[in-house]
Order: C-alpha cells, then structure tokens, then sequence
C-alpha cells in the first residue's frame, strides 16, 4: 500500500492544470505525486477537488530541478459535476492561494474541421464567450489587492496555432 501524501506543501507552485473530461488525474510517471491539499475555503465557496501536487521533470530540463504543478479536477476525483454545477470561481480563486501563475485548462470538444482529429492538442487564439448574464471580469481579492481579467485579454497567446503530435497522455 502506498504511503499516505501530505496535506501541506509549502514550496511555490505556479503552475497549474486544470483537467476536464477525460482528464481526472496525471500520470506517474512523469508526475510524481508530491502532495494532496484539502479544498480550501474560498470566497465562492470550495472548488471541485482536492489539489495535487506534483513534481515533474522535463526532459529536456539543462537542470534536474523539477517543477512544482499543481492539479484540480474540474468536475471533481469522481467526475460528479456537471458542466453547470462546477464552481469555476471557487476553482480559480483555491489556485490563486497557491500563488499560480498560469492555468492551463483542457477541455473535451469537437471540432468542425476534419483536420482537427480526436486527441489533437489545439491552443484557440480566438474566444467567442457566448455566456449571458455572467460578469465579463473575474474579480479574485487576495490580500489587500484584486485582480481584473477580462475575457477578452489574450494574455500574450494571440498567433499560437493548432499543432498535431503523438498523445502525451495514454486514453482512457
């Protein structure tokens, strides 16, 4: 039986993954689990899991320093909430009490286009944010400060295309 993780970690963590359908947990290897963070409270309530830790070494790192990732479950470790019941906010804000930096969220969807295949990887520079009566700002208070990020700000993504590789992750 594996040893129980720890519920604290203390170190940086500024990056995050937010897995979707199909995307529960990471691999081990190469992420090794490192710690499991309870739900921490937030001003929307808790997000939709527990937060693992991990550590992962790239491969091609000129250091052999691994990088601390942090892990949510977007519809939570047994898949219980629908799209509508996820509590994207609370979600956002738990990260943000890390420190994280940079999310990257995947998500489960089709495409159109037939050169678009099942487990191609596509980072979208473009967004229609067809959401009503949905504020158009996120507003997460941390501290004394608060932090202003509009649908529309690309955060520096704008020219980033579709690019085809071997699936990373094995299926499901």
């Amino acid at each position: 039986m594996a040893a129980e993780l720890p519920s604290t970690y203390d170190d940086p963590v500024q990056i995050a993954i937010i897995g979707g359908t199909g995307l529960g947990s990471l691999p081990s290897p190469p992420f090794k689990p490192v710690a499991t963070l309870p739900p921490p409270s937030t001003p929307w309530g808790l997000p939709s899991s527990p937060i693992s830790i991990l550590s992962y070494t790239p491969p091609t790192a000129s250091s052999s320093k691994p990088i601390a990732i942090a892990f949510l479950a977007r519809h939570g470790i047994h898949h219980q909430l629908a799209p509508h019941e996820i509590p994207n906010q609370a979600n956002i804000a738990a990260l943000r009490k890390l420190g994280v930096q940079c999310v990257v969220a995947f998500s489960a969807v089709g495409s159109l286009k037939e050169e678009v295949k099942p487990r191609d990887f596509v980072v979208v520079d473009q967004v229609i944010d067809w959401t009503r009566g949905v504020s158009g700002f996120q507003v997460l208070p941390q501290k004394d400060t608060q932090d202003h990020r509009s649908y529309d700000n690309d955060h520096g993504y704008r020219g980033c295309k579709a690019h085809r590789s071997k699936p990373v992750l094995s299926p499901c």
